[in-house]
C-alpha cells in the first residue's frame, strides 16, 4: 500500500513502514520491511534519506506536484520515499519519491545567517545545500535581495524555516511565475478576503479554491497558497489556495505503522505528550532514551534548541507511541559526511 496521505514534503523527518518490518534502532538508519521515508537527500544517483540508500530503478518521482525524474532532485531537498528496507537498515528500493518545497518567491531581506522571503524567516547553516539556477554550488554570499529561491526545511516553534535546501530559480520575480507559500491561517479576515500566514498578508478574494470551499476557511487550517501577481504594496495576492496536510502531521496513517521522525520540538511536553514538527508523541515506560530520562531528554532538546530523532508506532488517535528517542548530532545526514560525498552522484542510473 502506498500511503499517499503521508507523503507530504519540507520539514522535518518521518518513517512510516506500512508492513510489519522489526524496528530498529535510530543509529542504525531505518527499519526493514515496506514503509515510507521522509527527510534529506544526502545523496544523489540513488537517493540517501536518513542513511538509507533507495535504489531508484523502478521508482515513480513527483517534483512539487508534478511528475519528475531523479535527475529533478538535489541534495539537500527533504524529500518522502516510499518503497522497501531491506533487513540490513542502510539499504532499500525505492517505489516512489515525493519532494514538496516549503515556499518558493522573493528575498526580501538578508542578514549574515538568514533570509526573509515572502515574510518567512529562513536560517541557513553550514549544513543548508544551496544552488543556483543551474544546480551549481554556491554560498550565502551570492544570494541577493530580489532573487526568488525556493526553500526546503524544518519549521521550529517559533515558525522559523531551518533550511536544508536553498535554490536560487531566477534572478527577481516576474508577474506570471507562480510563487507559493505553505502555512497556517491567522488574523482571517472574511469581508476583507485576506488572511495571514506568519507575517504575510494573503488576499484571496480573487483567488480559486481547490479540494476546499471558500467557506472551509479557518484560523489554524494549513493551507497551500500560489500567486502569480506577487506581492503587492506587502500583500500576497493569491491565485489559488489549495487545502494541504500539515508537513509533518501523521494523523492519516494507520494504527500500528512504525514511523521515525526527525526534527524540532514544536509543543512543549505536557502529561507525557509533546510535539515534533506539529505531530503529537507520547512517552511510555518502555520509550528508550538517553540516560533513561525521557523527559531530561525532551526538555534539553527545547532549551538548546536541537533536533530529535523518535522512532516508535502510531495508535488508533494519529499519535507516535515512542519506543526511542534521541538528540541529533552531526549532519542530520545519519552517515558521516564521507559516506554521503562518496555516494554514486555521477551515476544516475538509480543505484
Amino acid at each position: 500500500m502506498i500511503c499517499n496521505s503521508l507523503l507530504i514534503g519540507i520539514a522535518m523527518f518521518i518513517l512510516v513502514a506500512c508492513g510489519t518490518g522489526d524496528p530498529g534502532g535510530l543509529a542504525g538508519g531505518g527499519i526493514g520491511g515496506t514503509g515510507i521515508s521522509v527527510g534529506r537527500i544526502t545523496a544523489i544517483g540513488s537517493v540517501t534519506v536518513n542513511g538509507v540508500k533507495f535504489e531508484t530503478y523502478t521508482a515513480t518521482f513527483s517534483v512539487d506536484g508534478k511528475d519528475g525524474v531523479l535527475e529533478d532532485l538535489e541534495v539537500g531537498m527533504l524529500v518522502a520515499v516510499e518503497g522497501t528496507f531491506n533487513a540490513d537498515g542502510t539499504t532499500g528500493i525505492a517505489r516512489s519519491v515525493i519532494f514538496k518545497d516549503n515556499l518558493e518567491g522573493p528575498v526580501t531581506d538578508k542578514t549574515a545567517q538568514t533570509l526573509v522571503v515572502m515574510g518567512q524567516t529562513v536560517n541557513v547553516d553550514a549544513t543548508t545545500e544551496i544552488y543556483d539556477a543551474i544546480g551549481n554550488a554556491i554560498t550565502l554570499n551570492d544570494i541577493s535581495t530580489g532573487n526568488l529561491v525556493e526553500v526546503s526545511g524544518f519549521t521550529d516553534s517559533s515558525k522559523v524555516i531551518h533550511a536544508t535546501y536553498i535554490k536560487v530559480k531566477a534572478a527577481s520575480f516576474t508577474q506570471g511565475t507562480e510563487i507559493e507559500i505553505k502555512g497556517v491561517i491567522s488574523n482571517l479576515n472574511t469581508p476583507l478576503g485576506t488572511f495571514a500566514i506568519g507575517s504575510l498578508t494573503v488576499d484571496y478574494s480573487s483567488a480559486t479554491f481547490e479540494d476546499m470551499l471558500e467557506s472551509d476557511l479557518a484560523k489554524d487550517l494549513f493551507v497551500e497558497v500560489k500567486s502569480t501577481q506577487g506581492i503587492v504594496d506587502g500583500v500576497l495576492v493569491a491565485s489559488k489556495v489549495e487545502s494541504e496536510d500539515e508537513i509533518f502531521n501523521i494523523s492519516g496513517g494507520e494504527e500500528g505503522e512504525n514511523v521515525e521522525i526527525e526534527g524540532f520540538v514544536t509543543g512543549p511536553l505536557s502529561d507525557n505528550e509533546f510535539e515534533v514538527n506539529g505531530q503529537p508523541v507520547r512517552i511510555t515506560s518502555d520509550t528508550k532514551c538517553e540516560g533513561n530520562n525521557c523527559p531530561a531528554v525532551i526538555q534539553t532538546a527545547i532549551d538548546s534548541g536541537a533536533r530529535l530523532e523518535v522512532e516508535g508506532t502510531v495508535d488508533a488517535n494519529g499519535v507516535l507511541v515512542a519506543q526511542e528517542i534521541s538528540i541529533e548530532s552531526g549532519d542530520d545526514s545519519g552517515e558521516s559526511d564521507t559516506d554521503a560525498s562518496s555516494d554514486d552522484e555521477s551515476d544516475g542510473s538509480g543505484d
